[in-house]
């Protein structure tokens, strides 16, 4: 999130902002929802020869809405004619949230910019998303890098330093493998001047 967050509410050429973040391919969409369904239509993007590998649209009930991120990984996966086992589809999985409201709360987070004011608003709908959902990851990660920008950009001090440092450990103790938590313990980590905690 932090890498696509420039990009909120602008109108963005994918494949522009694809060679800019240096990478292959773009997944970008929107949704739209009635009191019944949610609707998402998504697009993935070839950066190198501007063209759509996918666009299609997906229609969920609003009780199937965590669904809507598996249906959509497994058609990019097929899209790409990747082979990708069982194992790794699974673990992907782990990081669904069980409480549709908690999950509401941590989206409406991401989309508060990074900075004192963004941050003000993001921080109460974390905590909702975790008191409601102990369990999701993501929310903790989420919360540890926003504290790390209010410790290092914002002056914060080291009691943000410390909140970051144990949100970011919280996520990692409820999946190792998160990205988001690993990347932004190091980034922590190296900004304190702590090198060989980020290394390790």
């Amino acid at each position: 999130t932090s890498a696509t967050r420039e990009y909120q509410n602008q109108k963005v050429d994918a494949a522009e902002a694809g060679r800019k973040l240096r990478v292959d391919y773009v997944l970008t969409g929107g949704f739209s929802s009635d009191p019944r369904m949610v609707r998402l239509k998504f697009e993935l993007v070839n950066v190198r020869s501007r063209s759509r590998l996918l666009q299609e649209p997906v229609e969920v009930t609003h009780a199937d809405a965590f669904r809507l991120q598996d249906i959509v990984a497994e058609k990019v996966i097929r899209g790409l004619g990747l082979d990708f086992p069982q194992g790794e589809q699974d673990r992907a999985r782990t990081d669904v949230p069980g409480n549709p409201l908690a999950y509401q709360h941590y989206l409406q987070s991401l989309s508060y910019p990074e900075g004192y004011g963004g941050n003000e608003l993001a921080f109460p709908l974390l905590q909702k998303c975790i008191e409601l959902d102990p369990g999701y990851a993501p929310a903790y990660a989420e919360l540890g890098s926003r504290r790390e920008v209010a410790a290092v950009y914002a002056l914060g001090g080291a009691g943000e330093i410390k909140m970051a440092e144990q949100a970011f450990l919280k996520a990692l103790s409820l999946n190792g493998q998160l990205l988001d938590a690993l990347s932004g313990l190091a980034r922590l980590y190296t900004d304190i001047g702590q090198s060989d905690k980020a290394i390790g």
